[in-house]
């Protein structure tokens, strides 16, 4: 049958379907988003509300209740569509914003099936009723109408009469035998009224019915709204911005990755910065010298067009490190005199005798300020390095982070140039 007809009379088959099975089965706001899908094939959800007036709420009410009988299908989009004038800002450069765009559309194979299957629920459901109705079956009492079940029957057996007697006029009960005028009555009807419906079935049976492929009629149909401006705009010029030439984005790629480098070889702030009295350190001022010397460099070779390499940079960086006073631009303040204690490791000790005890134990040696101190207390005692580390000695090789942040800065200035030395 299919071989004799054309896609437009198959497609007005499908549409009497959808006609038939709406009026049947549906109110006026179903069949008039029905009719409306048929017209056409696929609908933005704003499509239909300006079609009908109806706000976009109540469109996806009625549309969800189709959806859960599975007569339309759905299909969400990302795409780009421009931004109202009243939401825009004075500053806004982007006229656009990525929103989700619903589409409903018919799809004429599964609708068919859709109504099958329930057109058969349907006839299922009465066949039970009318078998329950049959199979109910029991007595009655000609005289008041008294019914009583298959299972009430055994005690109102008379042998006397050798009957089932009524329990109030005595009378003999009789087989009651259901009526079958209203189970057949209710097929018929539902019959007459799916009738048009199994008509329209039967009209489409064996034909290859149309569907949708919503991918394709998007790409083939939806077009992105950058693409309608370029269109639009076609005759305006186009304006292409172009930062510098090779080398200048190399350089400015270079200076980049020395920054990052910087900042991840930056010395902490305890290191920098005294913890007490939150002044600049030594170390802290000679990497501000640093950077300045640095950054007068990177900013010299940009006015001449000539800039410094990455490695050359980074070999400044670690020797400026290296060389905390080469710098003279700034004054380091003058080194402070810090008593040291330089102790011998404990040797044979008798704890029974104190006074051997006292004299094996060296006493503590006075350091003078700087690296040449801490090597004169060395030298003198012969014995490992004592920094105090708030108020308390401490062996200058088991420092650690959590002693140098307890220092005072002046016992921080002293374990650093012991630590030079």
């Amino acid at each position: 049958m299919s071989a004799h007809l054309s896609q437009e009379q198959i497609k007005r088959l499908c549409e009497d379907l959808v006609y038939q099975v709406g009026y049947a089965f549906y109110d006026v706001p179903y069949i008039i988003l029905l009719n409306l899908m048929v017209q056409i094939e696929v609908a933005r959800e704003t499509d239909i509300q300006e079609a009908t007036f109806v706000q976009v709420s109540e469109i996806r009410k009625y549309m969800g209740m189709l959806l859960t009988h599975r007569l339309i299908k759905r299909h969400a989009n990302k795409e780009r569509v421009p931004i109202p004038e009243y939401l825009l800002k004075r500053n806004d450069t982007e006229r656009t914003r990525l929103k989700e765009v619903i589409y409903y559309y018919l799809d004429y194979r599964e609708f068919a099936n859709v109504v099958k299957y329930r057109i058969a629920m349907m006839r299922k459901g009465i066949d039970e009723k009318i078998m329950q109705d049959v199979g109910h079956k029991g007595y009655v009492c000609p005289t008041c109408s008294r019914m009583y079940t298959p299972l009430q029957i055994p005690t109102l057996f008379s042998p006397a009469h050798n009957a089932f007697l009524c329990e109030d006029d005595k009378a003999e009960l009789i087989e009651h035998v259901p009526d079958e005028t209203d189970s057949s009555d209710k097929m018929q009807r539902f019959n007459r009224a799916t009738q048009p419906i199994r008509d329209a079935l039967r009209a489409v049976e064996g034909i290859t019915l149309p569907t949708v492929n919503i991918h394709s009629w998007i790409a083939e149909n939806v077009k992105s709204t950058v693409v309608l401006d370029e269109e639009a705009e076609g005759s305006k010029a186009k304006v292409q911005v172009v930062l510098g030439g090779e080398g200048e984005r190399e350089r400015i790629e270079k200076d980049r990755l020395a920054e990052q480098q910087r900042v991840q070889n930056a010395l902490p702030i305890w290191h920098t910065h005294s913890t007490v009295t939150g002044s600049a350190t030594t170390l802290g001022i000679a990497d501000q010298t640093k950077s300045a010397r640095l950054a007068a460099e990177r900013k010299a070779g940009v006015s001449t067009g000539q800039g410094e390499s990455e490695d050359a940079m980074l070999m400044q960086h670690y020797e400026g490190m290296d060389d905390v006073s080469e710098d003279g631009d700034e004054p380091i303040p003058a080194k402070v005199a810090v008593k040291v204690e330089v102790k011998a490791e404990p040797s044979d000790v008798d704890h029974e005798d104190e006074e051997d005890e006292e004299a094996d134990t060296p006493p503590a040696v006075p350091v003078g300020p700087g690296a040449d101190g801490m090597a004169t207390a060395v030298a003198s005692n012969g014995t490992a390095v004592m920094v105090k580390v708030n108020g308390v000695p401490k062996p200058l090789d088991e420092i650690t982070e959590e002693d140098q942040e307890d220092m005072t800065p002046d016992e921080y200035q002293a374990y650093y140039e012991a630590a030079l030395a």
